[in-house]
């Protein structure tokens, strides 16, 4: 599965947020059980055309139940930017228990 995520700057007016070339930004799906934390690295899906848009991969594999905060860590050369979603996320079983 994908998410997509869109940086907006509040200061501005909720305006796009275009980082620097090069940013990278750091995805953690928080847990109850911090061991079950799990951490992604965003890629930028439209390249220059839309550097605000960041692209998450999520598997089966990864162990996210319930409402899923997100931690955002968005890098752009020395100066760090970090966020928290707070319920960004909410993940429902497709199989019955």
């Amino acid at each position: 599965q994908s998410l997509y995520l869109q940086l907006v700057d509040e200061a501005a007016g909720g305006r796009r947020y275009v980082p620097a070339a090069g940013a990278t930004l750091s995805v953690v799906f928080d847990s109850v059980d911090a061991a079950k934390a799990t951490t992604r690295s965003a890629t930028q899906p439209f390249d220059d055309d839309d550097r605000s848009i960041w692209l998450v991969s999520v598997t089966t594999a990864d162990t996210m139940r319930g409402t899923v905060d997100l931690r955002l860590t968005l890098t752009e050369g020395a100066v760090v930017h970090r966020a928290v979603v707070k319920g960004g996320v909410r993940v429902l079983s497709t199989e019955r228990i």
